[in-house]
């Protein structure tokens, strides 16, 4: 249970805080060419660029320059592993869906 809430933490706290891809997902889409790029509808596109590590990389809080806490997610085509400090702390599955306009990650934490 500790995990799971723990998962739903880092996953929500990636979802509202900045983070930065830190490897590239092959193809390599130049933004100037592609504009999809930075944004998709298109749920094979965000099933090919979502896969990769992706690093905590700003924190939006109530307080002055609060501290990024050292937290990546590395995502396969079914897992999304959460490593803190160097450490693996939770692996989740997931699945992108469609859902009416919008794209969705559905784990089972």
């Amino acid at each position: 249970m500790k995990h799971s809430l723990l998962s739903v933490w880092v996953l929500l706290a990636f979802a509202l805080a900045g983070c930065t891809k830190t490897v590239a997902v092959e193809p390599t889409l130049d933004p100037k060419t592609d504009p999809l790029k930075n944004y998709t509808q298109n749920l094979q596109q965000a099933q090919d660029w979502l896969p990769g590590k992706w690093k905590l990389a700003k924190v939006y809080a109530m307080i002055p320059e609060p501290a990024v806490p050292n937290v990546e997610l590395v995502v396969d085509t079914s897992q999304i592993r959460v490593i803190e400090d160097g450490s693996q702390i939770d692996v989740v599955d997931y699945a992108l869906v469609k859902r009416d306009s919008s794209l969705i990650i559905q784990t089972n934490a």
